[in-house]
């Protein structure tokens, strides 16, 4: 088993010296064997590390308009997630924030891999399924609305392949009634009629 001080070695070096998708990508490999089978005990530890830092160390919004994870004199700063987006910032060698962004969502998908029964709870209590579903169907939406159409599809689906790991292993896998509900009357997937469904389980 990984010693705890040395994964949170990792957390104060991200809020140290900045959001590294390596760094914080390095979680991953210490939850799965094999890429296949959870390890219960650093999804555990890795998901509880994260959220005690979670202000400086995840990153669900990529929204820098108004952020202290980045100094104003990167030329970033000021900049909302379509913005970062429009300019490929995914594809920055290195430091990029839209890759930082992707690697928070896939290191808490992660956390609830394996049917984690506690951590889909936590981390559905922190992240609605409704947030994850305007991430996914508006990504390329501005905040007044109107969509932007000078987002490369890469870059979108980027940052789409993320939220639907998160959406995957703590929303469709969960078997808490609470969740199932809370899909069930979701009027992005079922429309308005959601209300009817509800009242079947």
């Amino acid at each position: 088993l990984v010693d705890e001080k040395f994964l949170d070695s990792f957390v104060y070096a991200i809020i140290k010296w900045g959001r590294r998708a390596r760094w914080l990508s390095f979680f991953q490999s210490f939850m799965l064997i094999k890429n296949k089978a959870p390890v219960k005990r650093s999804q555990d530890v890795i998901l509880r590390l994260l959220l005690d830092q979670q202000e400086l160390v995840l990153d669900l919004t990529c929204d820098y308009r108004n952020s202290r994870s980045l100094s104003d004199s990167d030329q970033r700063y000021g900049k909302s997630r379509v913005d970062l987006l429009v300019e490929n910032d995914h594809k920055r060698p290195v430091f990029s924030l839209l890759k930082y962004h992707a690697a928070t969502l896939k290191t808490l998908s992660m956390c609830a891999f394996g049917k984690n029964a506690a951590n889909q709870m936590k981390i559905a209590s922190m992240i609605p399924f409704d947030v994850i579903m305007q991430n996914i169907l508006d990504v390329n939406l501005r905040d007044n609305g109107v969509t932007e159409f000078g987002i490369n599809p890469d870059a979108i689906r980027f940052v789409q392949t993320g939220w639907v790991m998160l959406l995957t292993d703590v929303y469709l896998t969960c078997n808490d009634s609470v969740v199932v509900r809370e899909i069930a009357i979701n009027s992005r997937i079922w429309g308005s009629n959601s209300d009817l469904t509800v009242t079947s389980l």
